[in-house]
């Protein structure tokens, strides 16, 4: 049980900038807590707090069928935070 230290290059709107993610273990079991700029896909309540967009609004663009960053995990759905953060880049407005 410790920190793992890892270092991503992400490119944030047009920018590359150079994050180091520490996974922490969070109990017993091995869970690990990884930081949601790390992960391939986020869900809805970890897309709003990491682009400052509602809930609401993130859920009203998945619904739309020419969406393709949402991924469907039985009913449970999931924004790709590569294919978000390209749409978010190439929007004037949402």
């Amino acid at each position: 049980m410790g920190i793992i230290r890892a270092y991503l290059v992400i490119p944030l709107l047009y920018r590359r900038k150079k994050l180091e993610c520490d996974f922490i273990n969070v109990n017993e079991s091995n869970a690990l807590k990884i930081p949601f700029w790390c992960k391939l896909n986020m869900t809805i309540k970890e897309a709003a707090a990491y682009s400052n967009i509602g809930i609401n609004k993130i859920e009203e663009l998945l619904k739309q069928p020419q969406c393709d960053f949402v991924l469907y995990v039985g009913n449970k759905k999931l924004v790709k935070r590569k294919e978000f953060e390209s749409y978010i880049s190439k929007s004037l407005e949402i």
